[in-house]
């Protein structure tokens, strides 16, 4: 019963996010030009990139980027980079200095995790070994599916760690195994391993610099409309006609009977809220106050959306051959990537920049 208190306990804890990795820590400059740090926002489990100056006495106000979805963006304009290399580059990646204690530690880390794991064994032997009760079985209900799911994990690891190590060990002290010429045939940085990825980001100087200091993150759940738009390609109508938005009426009373109407609130101006909404991209709060408040027309939209009533209100107004796409949230700053790469000789080679948005 003890493995199984301590498997609890572990379980109660807040786990931290097992992709810990920040490659493009202190590369990163906001708008203010300070640099950027990865960080995790435990609450969500949520990997981002945080201005250095967030926290200071006077915050720069900067945003902060989802971690994954940033560095996907750097990825994506690098292997752009690797295609475009010409045969022959002097361009190397530098790969990890092996050192006699860098080796000695990577072993007893290997030997703590297969400790880790053989008492993840226990716990799920002992639970299994529970005779049969209420108690008992509220304990293997609730408790062994998520150590299951940790000691795959765990072997999962153990297994990668166990088979980098064996190639470790073959190389001698002070040779540097992953030192490769960058080409156009190497691997994309997405299927890169970590360390490999750092040390191209490393050799090739990045930089990543944001450059519109009036952009906002959305945050929250994205709009299920707008989502349903950028998922059918649903155009986005011009506002109704007197007799469209007649034909939009008599759907609404068919749909929802005529107590839908028994309210104050303006449906044919919520409706041309909801249609300048999506064509602007902007924020629920920022709707203008001609179209009603905006709490009350969001959950109108909503009703229609749930019902089918939105999808026919498009069919009715001719959507899928007229109109504007849905303006989806931006996810990221516009930002420009500086890339220079050392020479044969250890100079620069000049600096390449890029310019994209997510």
């Amino acid at each position: 019963m003890l493995a199984v208190r301590t498997a609890r306990g572990e379980l109660s804890r807040a786990r931290r996010n097992p992709i810990s990795d920040y490659p493009l820590t202190g590369r990163i400059r906001g708008v203010c030009g300070r640099a950027y740090v990865g960080c995790l926002r435990s609450k969500e489990m949520l990997r981002t990139y945080r201005c250095s100056g967030v926290q200071g006495k006077d915050s720069c106000g900067c945003v902060f980027l989802p971690a994954d979805v940033v560095e996907t963006a750097v990825w994506r304009l690098l292997d752009q980079l690797l295609l475009e290399l010409p045969d022959g580059h002097p361009a190397m990646l530098p790969g990890v200095r092996v050192t006699g204690s860098s080796a000695r530690l990577s072993a007893d880390r290997v030997k703590r995790l297969q400790l880790v794991v053989s008492q993840y064994e226990r716990a799920l032997d002992s639970l299994a070994a529970l005779g049969p009760g209420d108690a008992a079985q509220l304990i293997v209900s609730t408790t062994s599916p998520r150590l299951e799911a940790d000691v795959a994990c765990l072997r999962d690891i153990e297994t990668e760690a166990s088979a980098w190590l064996a190639e470790l060990e073959g190389v001698s002290p002070g040779m540097n195994p992953a030192g490769q010429p960058l080409s156009s045939d190497m691997l994309s940085l997405r299927e890169m391993p970590p360390e490999q990825r750092r040390a191209l980001v490393a050799s090739a100087n990045v930089c990543v610099r944001l450059v519109d200091p009036a952009f906002r993150y959305r945050e929250g759940t994205r709009c299920r409309t707008m989502l349903w738009h950028l998922r059918t390609g649903t155009l986005v109508p011009p506002d109704p006609s007197d007799a469209q938005w007649q034909q939009v009426e008599s759907l609404l009373r068919e749909r929802h009977g005529n107590h839908h109407f028994r309210t104050p609130l303006d449906l044919r101006a919520a409706f041309l809220g909801m249609l300048h909404r999506l064509r602007t991209g902007s924020m629920w709060r920022e709707l203008p106050e001609r179209f009603g408040p905006y709490g009350k027309v969001r959950l109108r939209q909503i009703t229609w959306l749930k019902a089918g009533t939105w999808e026919a209100i498009m069919e009715v107004l001719g959507a899928a051959s007229k109109g504007t796409p849905a303006q989806a949230w931006p996810v990221l700053p516009p930002f420009t990537v500086h890339v220079g790469f050392p020479g044969a000789i250890g100079g620069r080679r000049g600096r390449d920049t890029w310019e994209g948005c997510a």
